[in-house]
């Protein structure tokens, strides 16, 4: 193990800079991503809201008639999104 020394002005001056920092980075987070409590759902939880199988909801997505994201190769969805497809009667449940 290595250890590394340093004065305490030093130490107390480094953890005050990063005190800093930390708070910075903070603040720019908020003014570029405000918190969100968006619910996003998983393949299995659309396709029982819609009353759909897996085929059918991929058809959407290539369809453009409701939006998802990816991670991996999982498909997510907001759930406002499905809710606004059940609204406007895009898809006949």
């Amino acid at each position: 193990m290595e250890v590394t020394m340093m004065e305490h002005d030093a130490y107390l001056e480094l953890r005050r800079r990063l005190c800093g920092l930390s708070v910075a980075v903070t603040e720019l987070y908020r003014k570029v991503a405000p918190p969100t409590r968006e619910k996003w759902l998983s393949t299995q939880e659309v396709c029982e809201a819609l009353h759909i199988s897996q085929r059918a909801l991929q058809n959407y997505r290539d369809r453009g008639i409701i939006p998802y994201s990816t991670i991996g190769s999982k498909f997510y969805y907001r759930e406002t999104d499905v809710e606004r497809v059940i609204r406007e009667a895009l898809i006949r449940r």
